[in-house]
C-alpha cells in the first residue's frame, strides 16, 4: 500500500521514457534520505515502464555485498536472459576492462533497437566498484541510444564515489529528482490511509512530530501504533513507539542507509548533548570535520535528528542498542577530556565522567580527574544537591590515585551523607577508618578522622585514632595529645554524635571539655536564635540543644528542635530530618511525654533510608524501647529488643544508649541480671572513654534500681552515694533521681526530706514520670507512717502517671490503694510544720497551706485542694512568712517541713 502521493516524480520519470523512445536517451537520479520513499518510486515507474512495453532491467545495491566484485551489473543483466555476456571480470588490464564494457553497451543498445531498455539501479551508494566503473561507462554513451538509466542514491551517505556523481552531474541529459520529507499535511494525509488508525486528527501531530516527515518511519509508527492500541485503550490514541518494535526497526534501516559512521555519530550527539558541533563530534568519533557534517546532515535528512538531537528516546536507545560494548563509556570518556581542555564548565566535564563510569568502570582517568570531581561535588554541596555531591566524590575516591587524598575523600563523603542516610556516612567513615589502619597516613589526616568519628560516636574508634595521631606527632618531633583526654563534646551523647561535624580544633593537640553541658541556657537561646541549619552550624546546634535537654529548661528544647525539624524538612535532607526527630522524642522523653517521645521516634526511624546495619538508627530506636516500656507496651518493646543489632554498636555512643533502654525493659520484665550486665557494661564504657557523665547517662543509678528489686539495698546504696558525689549532682535532674533512690535505701524516717529535696528537685527538671515516681514512693513512705497527706500526694502521682501515659507506674501507684478522698482527708488532718530549732507554732489552717507550699503546689493548686479561696491561701502564707521570719516561700522549711511526721515515727 502506498501511503505518499508520488504522481510528480512518476511524471518526470516517463516524460525521461518518452524522450528514451524517441532515441534521446536519458540519466534520472533520484535522491533523498535515507527511508524517505526512493526505492519505491523506482519500483512504481518499473511497472509502468513494463506497461509500455520496455525492457526493465532492475538491480539494488548493499552494504552487505559492496565489496563483491560485478556484483550488481550481473542483477541487471539477470533481467537479459536472451543475452549472452562476455566473460565479467575485474581485469589487470585497463584496456581490457573498458572493451568489456564496449562490447556489452553495445549489445544493449542493439536490444534496445526495438524497443526502450530502462536500467533501475537502486541504492547507488552499495554499488561495488566494477559496476560502478560500468554505470559510469553507460551514463558517458547514454545520449546516442534509447536506454534509460534511472539510480537512486542516499543523500549525504560519505562513502559514494565522488567522481561518479560528478560524472552525472556533467552530463546534459541528467534529470535529478530530490525527494522530501513529508510536510504535516502531507503526514495528515498519509495517516488516512493507514486502515484501522483510529483518531487520526488527534493522531497527526505526534506521527508527525516522531516520524519527522520520513515515510519509513511514519508507516512503522502507525503499524506499531494499530497493533498496540487493543493492549492500551487507557491509552487510546496516544503514539508511544516502544524499543524494538516496528518504529525501532525501521530506525535500524534508516541508520544503515545513512552512512558507515552513523552510528558512533548518533552516539556522538547523544554524548555531547546540547554542545554538539560538526568539530566536536569530528574530534570525538576521530573523522574529519566534512564527513562529520556530512553525517549529521543524513540524520537530519533522515528525520532521526533535530535542533534538540535525537528525534525520540527510542531513536537513542536504539541507537545505544547497536553500539558495541564499551562505546558509550569510552566516548563519555574522550568528551570529558576534550571539554576540559576547551575550558568548558567543570559541571559539563564531571557530567561526562560519571556517564563515562555510568556505563563501565571509569578507566584511564586523567590525572586532573579527581580533583575536577571534588570542586564540582563541594558546589553540588552548597546548591543543596547532595546526593549528586555523594555520586561525584565517589567517583573522586575511585580516580584517585593517592592513598591519603582517598581518606580525605571518604571522610567528606561521611560528612555530607548524614544529610540524607546516617547509615551511609557511617559506611564510608568505617571505610576511612580501615584505609588509615591499612596504611601510613599523616597526622594531618589523622586529625579530621579522629573529629569526624567522635562526630558520629565511634568513641573506641576515636581513642585508637587519638593513639595514633599521638604516636605520628611524636615522629615528627611535635607534642602528642593526651590519651587519657575524653572526646570532645560532640561524641558524648547519643544525640551529639548524630550532628555533623563542623568543628575546626586550633591545633592538633588540643583537649576536649565538657564545658558546653553546663552552658548557661539563655546564651544558648541567644545563640540558636540567630543561627540556620548548615553544614557548618549543625554541630554547635546540636550541641546547644544537648545542652537544654539536660538544664531546668529542657521544655524550651522541643521547640527548638521543631525550629531545627522545619529547617531540615525544606531541604532534601532525610538524615537531618531523622536526626532532629530523634532529638525532640528524646527531649520529650525526658520531659516524660511517652506518647511524643514514641511518635517522634518513629518518625525518625521512617525518615531513615536504611535502618539496617545503621548505628545511629539505635538512637531513637532506644528512645523508642524505653517510652514502649514505661507505657507497659512489652510486646512491641520485645520486638525491639529482639532484633538484630550492628557488630560494631557496643563502641559507639548509640550503643550507650541502647543498653540503658535494654537494661530498662529488662528491668521491667524481671530480667534482673541482664538489666545490670547491660548497665555495667555501659558504665564501663564510659569510665573508659572518659565521659562519665550521669547527666547524660546515669547507670549508677539505673543500676540501683535493678539492685533494689534485687534485695541488695546496701550495694545500692553506694552506687547512689558515688553518682551523689559527682559534679552531676547539681543537676536537677541527676540530684532528684538520684535523691530518689537515696531515699529507697534510707530507713523509712530518713525518707521523707530526702523524697522531698528530690521531689523539689525533679519539678524543676521537668520529667514528669520521674516526679510521679518521687511522689509515689512519697506517698507510699506517709502511708507507711500513717499519715493522711499520703492519699493526696499518691493523687498526684496517679494524675501525672496517667497524664504521661507512664501505665507501668500508673498501676504500681493504684496497687497501693491509695484513698479518693485523700484530699479531704488531708485538709481535715492538721500538720505541725515547725522546723526543729525555729520554736515557732503554726495554726492548723497554716500548716496545711505551708505543707502544700513547701511542696511546690501554687497557691491556686492548694485553694482547690484545700477548698479556701486564693486569697485566704495568700493570707495564710503572709502570716507563716512573719512567724517563720521568711520573706518567700522558696525560703520555706526544705529539710524537714513534716516534723511532726518524723518524730511519729521515731
Amino acid at each position: 500500500m502506498r501511503i505518499i502521493d508520488q504522481e510528480s516524480e512518476l511524471n518526470v520519470l516517463e516524460s525521461a521514457l518518452a524522450d528514451c523512445l524517441s532515441a534521446q536517451g536519458r540519466i534520472v537520479l533520484v535522491e533523498g534520505a535515507a527511508g524517505c520513499g526512493k526505492s519505491e518510486l523506482i519500483e512504481a515507474f518499473a511497472d509502468r515502464a513494463v506497461s509500455r512495453g520496455a525492457t526493465v532491467l532492475f538491480a539494488a545495491g548493499s552494504a552487505a555485498e559492496r565489496d563483491v566484485p560485478l556484483g550488481v551489473l550481473r542483477q541487471l543483466l539477470d533481467g537479459l536472459p536472451t543475452l549472452e555476456p562476455p566473460e565479467l571480470q575485474e581485469q589487470d588490464s585497463e584496456a581490457l576492462m573498458i572493451e568489456a564494457m564496449r562490447e556489452l553497451h553495445t549489445k544493449m543498445c542493439g536490444i534496445a533497437e526495438s524497443g526502450p531498455v530502462v536500467c533501475c539501479v537502486d541504492n547507488l551508494q552499495h554499488v561495488d566498484a566494477a559496476s560502478r566503473r560500468f554505470l559510469q561507462y553507460m551514463a558517458r554513451h547514454s545520449r546516442s541510444g534509447r536506454i534509460l538509466l534511472v539510480a537512486s542514491q542516499t543523500r549525504h551517505y560519505s562513502p559514494l564515489d565522488a567522481e561518479f556523481t560528478t560524472e552525472l552531474m556533467r552530463r546534459p541529459e541528467l534529470v535529478r529528482i530530490q525527494l522530501q520529507p513529508l510536510t504535516a499535511t502531507q503526514v495528515a494525509t498519509a495517516a488516512a490511509r493507514f486502515p484501522g488508525l483510529l483518531d487520526r486528527e488527534r493522531l497527526t501531530d505526534d506521527l508527525y512530530r516522531i516520524s519527522g516527515g520520513n515515510p519509513l518511519l511514519l508507516r512503522a509508527l502507525a503499524s506499531e501504533h494499530t497493533e498496540l492500541r487493543p493492549t492500551a485503550s487507557a491509552e487510546r490514541g496516544a503514539i508511544r513507539p516502544q524499543p524494538g518494535g516496528a518504529y525501532a526497526r525501521a530506525v535500524v534501516t534508516c541508520l544503515q542507509s545513512c552512512g558507515q559512521n552513523v552510528l558512533k555519530l548518533a552516539a556522538a550527539t547523544i554524548v555531547l548533548g546540547p554542545l554538539t558541533t560538526p568539530a566536536l563530534i569530528a574530534q570525538l568519533v576521530g573523522i574529519t570535520r566534512t564527513e562529520a557534517a556530512q553525517g549529521m546532515s543524513a540524520l537530519k535528512a533522515s528525520g532521526l535528528l533535530h535542533e534538540q538531537g535525537l528525534r525520540h528516546p527510542v531513536v537513542t536507545t536504539t541507537v545505544v542498542d547497536h553500539l558495541a560494548p564499551g562505546t558509550l563509556a569510552a566516548m563519555h570518556r574522550d568528551a570529558a577530556e576534550l571539554l576540559y581542555e576547551s575550558n568548558v564548565d567543570p559541571n559539563v566535564v564531571a557530567r561526562h565522567l560519571l556517564d563515562s563510569h555510568a556505563h563501565g568502570p571509569l578507566e584511564d582517568a586523567p590525572p586532573w580527574a579527581s580533583g575536577l570531581l571534588r570542586a564540582v561535588a563541594e558546589e553540588a554541596v552548597k546548591g543543596e544537591d547532595v546526593c549528586r555531591a555523594i555520586t561525584l566524590l565517589e567517583l573522586a575516591h575511585d580516580t584517585c590515585v593517592d592513598a591519603q587524598k582517598r581518606v580525605t575523600v571518604k571522610l567528606r563523603l561521611s560528612t555530607i551523607a548524614w544529610r540524607v542516610d546516617p547509615g551511609l556516612s557511617e559506611r564510608y567513615l568505617s571505610e576511612a577508618t580501615e584505609a588509615v589502619r591499612a596504611g601510613t597516613v599523616s597526622a594531618a589526616q589523622i586529625l579530621p578522622l579522629l573529629h569526624r568519628l567522635t562526630a558520629q560516636g565511634r568513641i573506641a574508634d576515636a581513642l585508637e585514632m587519638q593513639d595514633r595521631l599521638s604516636a605520628a606527632l611524636s615522629d615528627s618531633g611535635r607534642a602528642p595529645t593526651d590519651r587519657g583526654t575524653a572526646p570532645e563534646p560532640a561524641a558524648v551523647s547519643p544525640l551529639t554524635s548524630q550532628s555533623d561535624n563542623s568543628v575546626q580544633l586550633a591545633e592538633l593537640g588540643e583537649t576536649h571539655s565538657y564545658a558546653a553541658l553546663d552552658a548557661n541556657t539563655t546564651d544558648i537561646e541567644r545563640f540558636l536564635a540567630t543561627t540556620t541549619l548548615s553544614t557548618a552550624t549543625i554541630q554547635p546546634i546540636v550541641q546547644a540543644l544537648i545542652t537544654l535537654t539536660c538544664s531546668e529548661e529542657a521544655e524550651r528544647c522541643v521547640d527548638w528542635c521543631q525550629v531545627f525539624l522545619e529547617q531540615a524538612l525544606g531541604r532534601a535532607t532525610p538524615g537531618w530530618q531523622s536526626l532532629f526527630s530523634s532529638m525532640k522524642a528524646l527531649v520529650l522523653l525526658r520531659l516524660g511525654d511517652l506518647e511524643g517521645a514514641e511518635e517522634h521516634a518513629l518518625e525518625s526511624l521512617a525518615r531513615l533510608p536504611d535502618q539496617r546495619g545503621s548505628n545511629f538508627a539505635f538512637s531513637p530506636i532506644s528512645t523508642l524501647l524505653r517510652a514502649r516500656t514505661e507505657m507497659g507496651n512489652y510486646v512491641d518493646a520485645a520486638a525491639l529488643v529482639e532484633q538484630s543489632v550492628p557488630d560494631s554498636l557496643h563502641l559507639s555512643i548509640h550503643g550507650l544508649a541502647y543498653f540503658r533502654a535494654r537494661a530498662r525493659y529488662y528491668l521491667a520484665t524481671r530480667q534482673f541480671q541482664a538489666a545490670l550486665s547491660d548497665l555495667y557494661e555501659a558504665g564501663r564504657l564510659m569510665k573508659q572513654w572518659g565521659m562519665d557523665r550521669p547527666t547524660l547517662l546515669p547507670w549508677r543509678t539505673e543500676a540501683a534500681e535493678v539492685l533494689l528489686e534485687m534485695g541488695h539495698p546496701q550495694r545500692a546504696e553506694r552506687l547512689v552515694l558515688r553518682q551523689l558525689s559527682m559534679v552531676d549532682a547539681r543537676n536537677p535532674w541527676v540530684r532528684g533521681t538520684s535523691l530518689r533512690l537515696r531515699a529507697a535505701t534510707s530507713e523509712p524516717k530518713k525518707r521523707l526530706p530526702l523524697l522531698q529535696q528530690a521531689i523539689m528537685e525533679l519539678r524543676k527538671s521537668g520529667d514528669r514520670v520521674q516526679l510521679a515516681r518521687a511522689m509515689a514512693d512519697l506517698s507510699e513512705t506517709l502511708v507507711a507512717l500513717g499519715d493522711p497527706l499520703a492519699s493526696l500526694i499518691g493523687q498526684e502521682a496517679l494524675a501525672l502517671a496517667a497524664e504521661c501515659k507512664a501505665a507501668v507506674l500508673h498501676e504500681r501507684i493504684l496497687r497501693g490503694s491509695l484513698s479518693a478522698s485523700a484530699p479531704r482527708a488531708m485538709a481535715e488532718s492538721p500538720l505541725d510544720v515547725r522546723g526543729s530549732d525555729l520554736g515557732t507554732t503554726l495554726s492548723e489552717s497554716e500548716q496545711r497551706v505551708a505543707a502544700l507550699a513547701a511542696l511546690k503546689y501554687t497557691n491556686r493548686e492548694i485553694s482547690g485542694l484545700l477548698h479556701i479561696t486564693v486569697s485566704t491561701v495568700e493570707q495564710h502564707l503572709t502570716r507563716v512568712y512573719r512567724k517563720l521570719n521568711i520573706s518567700r516561700r522558696q525560703d520555706l522549711p526544705t529539710i524537714l517541713e513534716l516534723n511532726t511526721l518524723e518524730a511519729s515515727a521515731q
